[in-house]
């Protein structure tokens, strides 16, 4: 079934953009693109709810060359690091290259990858170790490794593919990386200049050149979450994912449909996204509630997984409450959102959206509940407004 929309002209809604409340009953099913769950754009105003999917990004085409990277770390941690990805591997005729951090100068100095000779392989400063582990092939699992120089011991961790199937199913959360399956020694007293570039899902020739590619090394596969932390204290207890810099972090990307639109995602150090199209987002698991008002956006702080029902709340202050508790939002750059296609007002899918209520000046201005289409018209229940219309 075809997503369905209700939508009307500007009319009395434009004066909402001022001051108002809005109200949404939503259940949240996997989308690909910015759910615009109430939304009212014009030239001279806009305030609404959306939803921005929060997904995986495929590395399928060996040209163009994919890749997520930041640029210019001065600071890189030189000394110790712990690296977390949540990711779905595919066979390749290539060795598979989780990241690789290059220096110029120096080329790369740092790279985690699976040979094809010899399995999960750690490159740190021109020495090599192979853990004798190797990544689990169409599965998504989560993989951490960290290196402490002053011992030179490295520890990877990778969770057991049948243990996180079963909790999936279940609804459960997998149980946490705490035990390393793996423990080497590699390139003792060893420091990691800064300066360079971090790139997910290439091997570099020459730092922060995607022309100087290894053509015979890259991953293929879907990234869904990449950490980077100044420590090697592993994986666990850290904090949860928010969309502000998080303390001991050089990298937390996360991967949603408006970095896609932008080609980048924010963070402690900004990465920027290459090969990858504005639909190209894939396993959604979960939503950023984003607030507009007037020219400005915020975005909550904490995600929403997908398969719930809520009842999201907000307002010009702005404030955003999520089934009645309050959620930290962080600026957003409204630009991002990209610019007002057709004016006018518009909820839904109305699969997905139950319910819609439009306070102004304390007051219940407009009510819509898409139980109470009639055909292809959408009835204001206050009774003091126009019907919206229903658009495929």
């Amino acid at each position: 079934m075809s997503p369905t929309w209700a939508v009307a002209a500007e009319s009395d809604l434009a004066a909402l953009a001022v001051d108002a409340r809005v109200t949404a009953e939503v259940r949240l099913r996997p989308h690909t693109s910015v759910v615009p769950v109430v939304e009212y754009r014009s030239a001279r105003g806009r305030y609404g709810l959306l939803l921005d999917p929060v997904g995986a990004l495929p590395f399928l085409r060996a040209k163009p060359r994919q890749w997520v990277m930041a640029q210019n770390l001065a600071d890189f941690p030189p000394r110790a690091f712990t690296a977390v990805f949540d990711l779905c591997p595919l066979r390749g005729d290539a060795d598979i290259v989780l990241f690789s951090y290059a220096v110029p100068g120096d080329g790369t100095v740092l790279a985690l990858r699976e040979r094809l000779d010899g399995g999960l392989t750690l490159e740190v400063a021109g020495e090599r170790v192979s853990f004798g582990k190797s990544l689990d092939y169409a599965q998504w699992q989560r993989l951490a490794v960290s290196w402490d120089a002053t011992t030179g011991e490295t520890l990877l961790y990778q969770d057991d593919g049948i243990a996180r199937v079963t909790a999936e199913a279940e609804g459960r959360s997998p149980s946490p990386l705490a035990d390393p399956i793996a423990r080497q020694v590699v390139a003792r007293g060893a420091r990691l200049p800064g300066g360079g570039a971090f790139a997910v899902g290439q091997y570099q020739g020459q730092p922060g050149d995607p022309g100087l590619f290894d053509l015979g090394r890259g991953l293929r596969g879907s990234v869904a979450e990449v950490d980077l932390w100044a420590d090697a204290a592993g994986p666990t207890r850290r904090p949860e994912w928010t969309g502000t810099p998080t303390p001991g972090a050089v990298a937390r990307w996360r991967f949603t449909a408006t970095g896609l639109r932008t080609q980048e995602t924010p963070g402690a150090a900004t990465a920027y996204l290459g090969g990858f199209g504005p639909d190209d987002l894939r396993d959604v698991r979960a939503y950023r509630v984003i607030v507009t008002w007037g020219g400005r956006a915020w975005g909550a702080r904490t995600l929403l997984p997908v398969g719930g029902a809520h009842r999201l709340e907000c307002a010009s202050a702005p404030e955003l409450l999520v089934d009645g508790r309050p959620v930290p939002l962080d600026p957003v750059d409204a630009a991002d959102l990209g610019r007002p296609e057709v004016p006018g007002f518009r909820i839904g899918p109305l699969q997905d959206v139950a319910e819609v209520r439009l306070h102004h000046d304390g007051r219940l201005h407009r009510s819509f509940a898409s139980a109470r289409r009639q055909g292809d018209l959408l009835p204001d229940l206050t009774g003091h407004g126009r019907h919206l219309l229903v658009r495929s």
